[in-house]
Order: C-alpha cells, then structure tokens, then sequence
C-alpha cells in the first residue's frame, strides 16, 4: 500500500494566486469538480472574480421549458455549479420541475424581461435558496390583489434591485420572504402619458418589514417625499440613503435625531433643508446633493456637518452655473474628499478646508489656471486632483515662481489648459506617483519627456487619446523612468504596437498595457 506524508505534499504550500493562474486554464465543467475536493478550492474559485464569470449562465429565449434544447443540456450538464444567471425569458412552463437542479446554487440572478408571471417568479425563486442577489428588471402580470402568500424564505438574500413600472405588488410579495436584506434599490420606470405611481406607503412597509437588517436604501423615479417617513420608521439602522425621486423641500424642519445614517445622496436640495439634515443626522460623513434655481450663493449647511469627509455638489441650474457657490469662513477640518460638478466655482473658500486629501473638478469653470494653481497650494495635505473638463473663464500665466505640492495622484481629461500651465503643474508636484492625460492636444512628446525627468517618484503613466505622442515618448520613458510598474498607451494612434512590445526589451520591471482599441485605424 502507497502511503504519503502530507507534511511532504508541496500542493498545500503553493500561494493562492498560483491556483488561480492554475484554475484559470479550467472549464465550468472541470471548476465545478475542483469545488468539490477540497473546503480550500471552493473558498479560492468562490472568492475569485475571474473564475466566478466561467460560471455565468445567459438564458435568452423567451420560453423556457424542460423539452426545450437549452434547458436538456443544462441538465445533462448537472455538474456545473452555476453562481449566477441573466434570464430574458416571459414564459417559464413548469419551472419547478426543472430549475432546482439549476439554481440550487446560485448565488445572483439577474431579470430582464419584458414581461414575467408572478407564479413564474416564485418558482424560480423558492428553487434559488442560496441567492444573495436578486436584480429585477421587467413588468410583472398577476390578477389584481392576488398577491399569493409565500411559504419559502430566502434566508441568504442581502441586495434587491428593482426596476419596474408597478412595483407596489411586487415589494408586498418580497417583504414576505427577505429576512436578512441589507441592500435596497428601487427604480420607478414612469410611463409616458401617465403620472409616476405613488408607492410611498408600499416602500415604507417593506423597509419596516426588513428593518432589522437594511443597512442600504435607493430609491429614483416617485414624486414621493421618502425622507421625512424613513426617519420616522422605528428600529431602522440605515447606514446609506440615496433618493432621487422628488423637486421639493424634503425635509422641511429637523427631526428626531438618527445616529446610524452616514451617507446621503439627494438629487436637489436647499441649504435650509441640508442645514435641517445635519441637525437631524449627526453622524452623516459623505453627501452628494444638487442645488434648487433660487439657491443664493453663500451655504451654510457645512457649519452643522462636523464631520462630514465627503462632499459632492452638482450645480445644475443656470444661476449657479453663473455664480458659483460660497461658503462662510469657519474652517471644516474633517472634510478629505469634495467633487464639484458643473457650474463655476471661484476656490477662494478652498482654504477652509486644510485636511482636503482629493478634489475633483467635472464640467466646471474656474477664474483662471493660476487662480487655480494658487488655491490647491494652500493645501497642504491634498494628494489627489483630477480635473474633466475644466475651463478657465479668463486665460493668463503664473506670474510668481511656483509652490511645490505634495500631490501624488494627477488626472487631466479633456482641459482648456496651456501646455505652459500644464508643464509648470506638473514639475511642482514632485511627490508625483501617478499622471492620467487623456484627450488633451497639447501633449506632446516634450511633455512626456518633462515629466519624465522632473517625476522621481512616478509609478504609473497612463496615456489616453494624445495624437501627439509618438516613438520618442516611448524612448523618454525607458530611458528616464525604467522603474515604472504600470505604462498604458490607449488611442494613442502615432505610437505603434511594435513601439511598445519594445519597451518589453528594455529593464522595466513590469509593463501592462491594457484595454488596446485602435492602431492606427486597426480593428478591435
């Protein structure tokens, strides 16, 4: 009889990324028989991304039945475990003798049908018991008020995604059967000609039913007012809110104070209303809002946010766009992250916020570059700028010697900027470990070659659309910056492959390069 020491075995010592590499060579068929070995692969296939998809079902057809062809080589195929499914079927003829066998293991399933039976769905569901996501996307049809009651719970489901014209039905049949869920989605599809249904009182009865566990509520497309009745909801412990569903006043005077809720998004606001919020959610820490036409320009709402470290703010109407927002003088030391999307905006009340680490310019317009530049130098702990397309309303050149950053991370997509500007903002940020330039016509092979020299530091590059590169961009990198772990080139048309293998050659460490569209008019 063999016999084998399993100290002396050298499978168990070998890295889990090295099975990875290894179990990406298998098929479903072979990964499904992996899973079974051993507690080990499961828990390596299972927590793998790249091995999940191999186990990606798509159901296309619009019936689907145990006669059909699709249905009898899923189950002459039984031993594949298939994690998740994309279904676009309407008709499901006897679901329940059929798909246990296929969704005894899944994990997510996603519908998107034009029209699916409310029987059909239970079926499908009470053979999933091991879902944890569940995405629906579609009309449902049943005989009005007869909602079915449900005998099956689906004990593992964490995150419902809906997306329907009438969802009322549907989330009093669901609040029967998610006793764990902790993330909810609701999208209201609206009809045209027809008024957006008001769901108030069914998507406060579901929240109430599994309150013990929501963590995580969103909900877009219902003119209702969900704000002031989700903090009216006893033992709610929502962490996350996110509503985009209604042109009013959402909160018209502070309420009882919730504790748990530390993000919030809202479509449109007031500063009045986020002056209310902050009174009422004390511990909030990342808002995302828009602005109504008649907001004025000063917003005191910060001044009742302590500790707020996220904010994003999207001008979206005209007066705003022309006067920019501003706000009063007293410093917020936890704010670490602010994103402004569109309008113009004059940074002088940038220096209110010491301890900003990221900041994010989108669709916006500012003074100047220097006026700029003269602005993000004040802080002294920012590591992160990216800027998409960002105009100045008047152009002119830095007149004093530029302040040294301590920037590390630099994207710059699609600016009106001067490649003067550019080069001198690039030199002053010597602690630079990233750069992201894509579609600025400025770039040039000069640029590169600058950065490389003056970026001691520098990581990773990335390339996308700059026309003006060429083969010498490539030289300044191998020549100046060998040490770089990432280089990527996308759309860069005056680069050629055969340009870039070479950098391979040369002693970089490791090059990737990702996401390849377009050589020189070449075809995916």
């Amino acid at each position: 009889m063999l016999t084998a020491d399993r100290a002396s075995d050298p499978a168990p010592q070998i890295p889990p990324e090295v099975w990875t590499l290894i179990f990406e060579h298998l098929g479903a068929s072979d990964l499904s028989r992996a899973r079974l070995t051993c507690r080990r692969w499961n828990q390596l296939i299972v927590g793998s991304p790249s091995l999940l998809v191999k186990f990606e079902l798509k159901l296309l057809e619009k019936t689907l039945r145990s006669e059909g062809d699709p249905i009898k080589d899923l189950l002459a195929s039984a031993t594949i475990r298939y994690s998740r499914v994309l279904l676009h079927g309407e008709t499901f003829i006897d679901a329940g003798t059929w798909w246990p066998r296929i969704g005894r293991n899944l994990q997510v399933m996603e519908m998107r049908n034009r029209v699916i039976d409310i029987a059909d769905l239970l079926e499908l569901l009470r053979g999933s018991p091991k879902l944890k996501v569940l995405k629906v996307c579609s009309k449902y049809s049943a005989e009005e008020g007869m909602i079915p009651q449900i005998d099956f719970a689906l004990d593992s489901l964490e995150v419902l995604e809906l997306e329907t014209d009438c969802p009322a039905d549907l989330l009093c049949m669901l609040a029967q059967m998610c006793p764990r869920l902790k993330e909810f989605s609701l999208n209201v599809v609206t009809i045209v000609g027809l008024e957006p249904e008001s769901v108030l009182r069914e998507v406060i009865d579901f929240i109430r039913a599994v309150r013990n566990s929501l963590e995580s509520v969103s909900v877009s497309g219902t003119e209702d007012n969900l704000l002031e009745e989700l903090l009216n909801v006893e033992g709610l412990r929502l962490k996350r809110v996110s509503l985009a569903c209604c042109d009013r006043e959402i909160l018209s005077e502070p309420g009882k104070e919730q504790l748990s809720i530390e993000e919030l998004r809202v479509n449109i606001c007031s500063d009045e209303v986020l002056c209310n919020i902050g009174k009422t959610l004390p511990n909030l820490t990342k808002l995302s809002c828009g602005f109504f036409e008649n907001q004025s320009a000063i917003v005191r709402f910060l001044s009742f946010m302590p500790k707020l470290k996220c904010l994003q703010i999207a001008s979206q109407w005209i007066k705003q766009r022309e006067n920019g927002l501003n706000f009063p003088t007293l410093k917020h030391h936890q704010l670490a992250s602010l994103i402004l999307l569109n309008g113009k905006h004059p940074l002088a009340w940038i220096e209110h916020f010491p301890n900003l680490r990221t900041m994010k310019l989108h669709n916006a317009e500012i003074p100047s570059w220097p006026d700029f530049y003269a602005a993000i130098s004040l802080l002294k702990a920012l590591k992160s700028v990216k800027l998409k397309c960002v105009k100045a309303d008047r152009h002119k050149e830095l007149e004093d010697s530029p302040t040294v950053t301590n920037i590390e991370d630099l994207n710059v997509i699609c600016c009106d900027v001067s490649k003067a500007f550019l080069a001198t903002l690039i030199s002053s940020c010597t602690k630079l470990v990233n750069i992201h330039l894509e579609n600025m016509q400025i770039v040039d092979d000069d640029t590169v070659r600058a950065l490389c020299k003056s970026s001691k530091h520098l990581k990773s590059l990335s390339f996308c659309g700059l026309t003006n590169l060429t083969h010498e961009s490539v030289n300044a990198i191998a020549e100046y910056r060998p040490q770089l772990d990432k280089v990527s080139f996308e759309e860069c048309q005056n680069v050629t492959r055969e340009e870039v293998e070479a950098l391979r050659k040369t002693n970089i460490y490791k090059v990737l390069w990702r996401e390849w569209r377009k050589w020189d008019g070449e075809e995916d």
